[in-house]
């Protein structure tokens, strides 16, 4: 049975979903009706959000979801950008997190990203073999500034970002199978940060479906959250 209102599966009531069921915001309007004049969503994308995208979520949240990715251009279609359900004293809330094609998108929008170099890697092995778990990565970002190409370099460690150190009872199979990616990633948002391309309210996500782990791209540790998560 899916919603008279958005045409949505889910937890129905008269026929009606939660986000589609009348709600005190003025005129009688439905949840379904306010969320349309947020962005620009079709009545089927906005059944996408609601039930898949931010499942969970308070009509609330999934409006402030909207205008969030209205105001920054990003497309949570093409995961540029998240909703994250997570367990916080016991209440069930949502935090936005922005993947790294969410950060390269909004550099690129700038006009002055001009560029990065390839990651560059230290090895835990004592020989210089990076075949196992990287112990640094460094990423170097260009940005046009007076005419210049000026670099913004920012390099990570393992033992801050990774959700978990040893991997020996990892379940993001992100980080365990492509672990340099994924710092890289990490060191990349971060020269972006450092270059001033992406507002300091962004967070950084590279798994944002795929596991546990917050990673906070700034100067602090990794927050590794027991939340129900799971990619990026």
């Amino acid at each position: 049975m899916t919603c008279s209102g958005c045409g949505g599966t889910g937890p129905l009531l008269m026929g009606r979903c939660r986000a589609c069921r009348t709600t005190n915001n003025g005129g009688g309007k439905t949840m379904t009706q306010a969320l349309a004049t947020v962005g620009q969503y079709s009545p089927s994308q906005i059944a996408i959000i609601t039930h898949t995208l931010c499942a969970g979520a308070s009509p609330e949240e999934i409006q402030w979801f909207m205008a969030v990715c209205h105001t920054t251009g990003l497309d949570p279609f093409s995961r540029e950008i998240y909703a994250i359900m997570r367990m916080d004293h016991n209440v069930k809330k949502m935090s936005i997190q922005t993947g790294i094609d969410g950060f390269r998108k909004v550099a690129g929008r700038s006009h002055e990203y001009a560029g990065n170099d390839l990651p560059v890697f230290d090895c835990c092995g004592t020989d210089g073999d990076c075949g196992g778990l990287p112990k640094r990565a460094t990423v170097t970002v260009y940005k046009m500034v007076g005419g210049m190409r000026c670099p913004f370099t920012a390099r990570v460690a393992w033992v801050e970002y990774a959700p978990n150190k040893d991997m020996s009872h990892n379940t993001m199979t992100f980080w365990r199978r492509m672990p340099h990616a994924q710092l890289a990633k990490c060191a990349e948002a971060k020269a972006l940060r450092m270059g001033g391309f992406v507002p300091a309210g962004i967070e950084f996500q590279p798994d944002a479906i795929e596991g546990t782990a917050r990673v906070m791209v700034n100067d602090e540790p990794a927050n590794v959250a027991t939340g129900e998560l799971s990619e990026g």
